[in-house]
């Protein structure tokens, strides 16, 4: 009587492997576009408490794009300079930022910049509340 003798196969299948890889890449093919579209976000409100700005150093920002370092009219060449002659020199580190709702945000990034770049330490936004503009959603 012949004995037979098993031995393992040396062979590993891997058609069930390809078949599922190619299968994922697809999916990450057609869902990736998809992804970089980002998210719709709703900010939340917070309560808006009144700041004493006085004696504070405002640069406001007009709807046509003027800027305006407390009530004097100036440009971004002016406001650094102003930032380094008047604000750092008086012992000022705060500036406050009022743009007009119809500026682009481009402008305000760039005063903000400016600001920081002049040696600002610290910028803040002013917003108006919306219990005193009297606006309701």
């Amino acid at each position: 009587m012949m004995k037979h003798e098993y031995r393992p196969l040396s062979q590993v299948n891997v058609t069930s492997l390809v078949d599922i890889t190619l299968v994922l890449l697809i999916v990450f093919m057609l869902t990736a576009p998809l992804l970089e579209e980002g998210l719709k976000i709703d900010l939340p409100e917070a309560e808006v408490r009144g700041l004493d700005m006085s004696d504070s150093w405002i640069v406001s920002i007009a709807k046509d794009g003027t800027i305006f370092l407390n009530d004097g009219r100036t440009d971004l060449d002016g406001l650094r300079a102003a930032v380094r002659n008047r604000i750092l020199a008086s012992g000022g580190d705060e500036v406050f930022v009022r743009g007009d709702a119809g500026v682009p945000y481009g402008e305000v990034v760039r005063v903000i910049g400016a600001l920081k770049g002049a040696g600002v330490g610290s910028v803040g936004l002013v917003a108006e509340s919306e219990e005193l503009s009297g606006e309701s959603r």
